[in-house]
């Protein structure tokens, strides 16, 4: 992993930031997001900590307001039962408070102050062991307002999210099984050895990423430049808008998402500004980003590459291995030992080759091997190290006002043969244009019918030469459950019987597999 000098650096370089925004003795902060605005809140001492998102869960105002027994009982607790609970400060006890919700099926609590006199001020939630079982936060008396405010005009979800040290500048992204965090500066993911701000890149409750940034890449003459090198404490990308939450229905071709992030971020010395629109869905096991880079200057930019950079940190994080799957554009990392099964990777979606892939053990990232790893491919690693990957796309030739979109996503699964499914899935959401793809060997695989299915259903095949071919159904988290055919087929159309009485209810993918391509459809049992 990274040297003491970096740790030591990057803890000087929060010193500020933390002292501005965790006055002594106040506990760790979070934000409540609703209808895409964030209020910040702290967090109760004596109740569960907050290392996670709590929501999207509807926003329940109780009644009484209090929450007190001494003014009557709960009145609406058909409403509290799984909810985020407003109440207002005051009248008992905060344990006294939270009990009583936590009682009526609240999943959490948020407390406005009623102190009118300082409206803007939070407080510290006290009491005494035994905590009650539900986490609560305290927000000011204007945002309670303002939560209450929402609530005039209908049902509203509330989510709950840890902040502190990272500030409103981040925020989580979420499926299932996987979870990020996004910054508003380029970087993505983080680690609480590196910049504090948890999770880098988490599948199942794992991390396997330190920390990973956007990069842009141009050389002029003999020299290369690349923005967004993840270990620059000064960050090489200005945001010009806060971090905002996108809510669905998405437009094509992400109707089918949950949930999304937009940030906006500008490189004033290429001159490009970049909108990355991150996307989630429930039970995936990636997350997708949209970089959409658009030439802000006055004349044309020649040979730019858009890319992710990832330090990956898997298990035993000095002790990995990686390499490159052609088919998915799949870099990927994993501990060839027991600190870890899983694997992490990102993938280029959307694309007949990707420009340029590395795995490297660079300490400084600097700008000609990141250079190289957006342009050059690279080699799996021979012997485990510390693995820094970087993968690129282009060259693109961007007019004035023009602008270009480059598709990541990053992947993670429980093995190998995981994350190239859930790879190929992400890649099967975004196709390459019809008249790049090659047609020798191509395999289509058509729709599952019914699609939810109860017991079975069709799985429908076409090659168009004789090849062999595999078709494969696995759960979400990468396990095979049915393996529908696997040996030699002729060229043309087939048909598979998929059985799904043993299946539990829940989201399943189909993956074929001939020669070098793959293609996986989602499909869900539903009883």
């Amino acid at each position: 992993m990274k040297s003491v000098r970096y740790y030591l650096l990057v803890l000087l370089a929060l010193v500020p930031a933390l002292a501005a925004a965790q006055p002594p003795g106040v506990p760790d902060s979070v934000v409540v997001t609703v209808e895409g605005m964030a209020y910040g809140a702290y967090v109760a001492t004596t109740t569960p900590p907050i290392n996670r998102p709590i929501g999207p869960l509807p926003l329940v105002a109780a009644e009484p307001f209090d929450a007190c027994d001494a003014s009557g009982p709960l009145q609406n607790l058909d409403e509290l039962d799984g909810s985020i609970a407003l109440v207002t400060r005051g009248a008992c006890t905060f344990t006294e408070k939270i009990e009583n919700l936590a009682s009526a099926g609240a999943e959490a609590v948020v407390i406005a102050n009623n102190d009118m006199d300082n409206p803007d001020e939070l407080f510290v939630i006290g009491g005494t062991p035994p905590m009650p079982v539900v986490p609560a936060v305290s927000v000011s008396y204007n945002s309670g307002q303002a939560l209450l405010d929402a609530l005039l005009f209908g049902p509203t979800d509330a989510t709950i999210r840890p902040s502190l040290p990272c500030g409103l500048v981040s925020h989580f992204l979420s499926t299932d099984v996987v979870l990020t965090t996004i910054f508003s500066d380029g970087f993505i993911g983080d680690t609480p050895s590196a910049f504090i701000c948890p999770p880098g890149f988490e599948f199942m409750g794992e991390n396997g990423l330190a920390v990973g940034s956007v990069l842009l890449g141009q050389v002029s003459g003999p020299d290369t430049t690349v923005i967004g090198s993840p270990y620059v404490y000064e960050p090489e990308y200005t945001a010009t808008a806060p971090i905002r939450s996108l809510s669905p229905p998405f437009e094509p071709p992400f109707e089918e998402f949950d949930e999304g992030l937009e940030v906006v971020f500008v490189s004033e010395d290429l001159g490009v500004e970049i909108t990355e629109r991150a996307s989630a869905r429930d039970a995936d096991a990636f997350i997708v980003f949209d970089l959409h880079a658009e030439n802000t200057t006055d004349s044309t930019l020649t040979g730019l590459y858009v890319g992710l950079f990832a330090d990956f940190a898997v298990g035993d994080g000095e002790q990995n291995l990686g390499g490159f799957d052609a088919g998915t554009h799949l870099v990927y990392a994993y501990a060839p030992s027991s600190t870890s099964t899983s694997y992490f990777g990102m993938a280029a979606l959307a694309v007949d080759e990707v420009a340029g892939w590395t795995l490297a053990t660079d300490e400084d990232a600097a700008d000609g091997s990141l250079y190289r790893g957006l342009t050059t491919p690279g080699a799996p690693l021979a012997e485990p190290q510390d693995v820094r990957a970087v993968v690129g796309v282009g060259p693109l030739d961007l007019a004035a006002g023009e602008a270009a979109t480059a598709r990541f996503a990053l992947v993670a699964g429980a093995d190998e043969a995981a994350i190239l499914t859930n790879a190929a899935a992400a890649q099967s959401l975004f196709p390459v244009a019809a008249e790049a793809a090659p047609l020798e060997g191509i395999v289509v695989l058509g729709p599952v019918y019914p699609n939810p299915l109860s017991r079975s259903a069709t799985v429908s095949l076409t090659l168009v030469e004789a090849q062999r071919a595999t078709l494969t159904v696995y759960d979400v988290l990468g396990r095979r459950v049915a393996t529908l055919h696997d040996g030699l087929l002729a060229a043309g159309h087939h048909r598979f019987a998929l059985a799904a009485a043993e299946l539990p209810s829940g989201v399943y993918l189909v993956r074929a597999n001939a020669g070098a391509f793959a293609a996986s459809q989602r499909l869900t049992v539903a009883r």
